[in-house]
């Protein structure tokens, strides 16, 4: 008969078998960040992630060199470099689930408008607008 502790450490390896097949399935998530910050930005929403979805890949994207590109870059360069950044990714080939908060929510979107169905690039799964502009912003 098994001891209480045999069946406790089974648990644990059935549990953390079932986590790492998990992370497998999950699909990447890629942040993109707003005005006047960088990718550091993201952190947060990346630890977020992290803790509910151990072993998920996330990458967060910076544009430039960050703060100060994101003002002085035009947008159309921004979202050129956004396209080249998830393209190289081999991560994020199969597609990856997209958010982007602020201006990123709109390079975002540009990236969706621009790139969707040209198999050169990945396909974005599912899209988050975090206190982005296209509709107004409203108690952000």
């Amino acid at each position: 008969m098994a001891t209480m502790r045999t069946l406790a450490i089974v648990g644990v390896v059935m549990a953390t078998a079932s986590a790492v097949a998990m992370a497998a399935t999950w699909r990447p998530v890629v942040l993109m960040h707003g005005l006047m910050s960088g990718a550091s930005a993201m952190s947060h929403a990346q630890g977020w992630i992290a803790a509910d979805f151990p072993g998920i890949y996330t990458v967060s994207v910076e544009i430039g060199n960050g703060r100060d590109d994101s003002m002085l870059m035009e947008m159309n360069k921004q979202v050129a470099s956004f396209a080249a950044t998830v393209q190289r990714d081999r991560n994020l080939t199969k597609g990856f689930n997209l958010i982007g908060h602020s201006q990123g929510a709109m390079i975002a979107r540009a990236y969706i408008e621009r790139y969707s169905g040209n198999p050169k690039f990945p396909p974005v799964h599912n899209y988050i607008s975090w206190a982005g502009p296209q509709d107004g912003v409203y108690g952000a």
